[in-house]
């Protein structure tokens, strides 16, 4: 969906009554069926999939991978498929081969999150000095396989390593406990502040901002021109 909360704060109001009966109930964010970031965790409930990424990296998903950023590296996951008669040593070295434009080193058969998996590795020059490289390939069914290519700085590879056990299937009980965000459309009560509306935003930072870039409110005055305004919730 267009991202609605692409408005500048102080542009004129354009939100009509029937605009905002539209969008109200719409999703925000995450589409679950591409799976939903919570934090630094991915879930995805129809693949049903879920791994935690390092603490103060960021996630962003798309339909081919999700990358984790951070200060130390940088990490993409992804999925794929075994092609007949291939093993998961063949699968890591077409992944680097296409990655770096070399063999690579041999991967290294392993277990990781439970799964049988391969890993290989090397420290690389790159535009910054050195970086380490890593690819680990999970082997999620007879043809399934899942990836992380994971880069680092030299020597801090290791922030990864919780990341890489990580990876585990999803129960039921995970996927019923997935939530994710809507608008919501309320009406605005005489108490109310920007401050008091915006705590009530599903997301742990920059609830101010958040809410009043969503609803083109320029300052608590605009606030009281408004006789609904938007939320950001996830619903019970």
């Amino acid at each position: 969906m267009a991202d609605a909360s692409q408005v500048a704060p102080g542009s004129k109001p354009t939100n009509s009554e029937a605009f905002l009966d539209t969008i109200d109930g719409l999703l925000v964010d995450d589409d679950p069926t591409q799976g939903v970031v919570q934090g630094t965790r991915f879930l995805h409930p129809t693949l049903r999939f879920g791994f935690q990424a390092p603490d103060g990296f960021r996630l962003q998903n798309s339909p081919q991978a999700v990358v984790i950023q951070g200060a130390s590296g940088q990490a993409q996951f992804a999925g794929g498929a075994l092609q007949p008669g291939q093993s998961l040593a063949d699968y890591a070295g077409a992944l680097w081969s296409s990655l770096t434009g070399s063999a690579g080193p041999v991967p290294v058969g392993t277990t990781l999150s439970g799964l049988p998996a391969v890993r290989a590795g090397a420290r690389l020059n790159g535009q910054s000095g050195p970086v380490d490289v890593q690819i680990v390939v999970y082997r999620w069914s007879d043809t399934k396989v899942y990836h992380f290519i994971t880069l680092a700085k030299a020597g801090q590879s290791s922030a990864f390593e919780a990341m890489l056990n990580s990876l585990r299937r999803l129960s039921d009980q995970d996927v019923r406990g997935i939530k994710v965000k809507r608008i919501r459309v309320i009406a605005v009560g005489p108490g109310d502040s920007i401050e008091s509306l915006a705590r009530r935003m599903a997301y742990p930072d920059y609830q101010v901002q958040r809410f009043t870039v969503l609803n083109a409110l320029a300052g608590p005055e605009d606030l009281k021109t408004r006789k609904r305004v938007k939320l950001v919730v996830e619903p019970l």
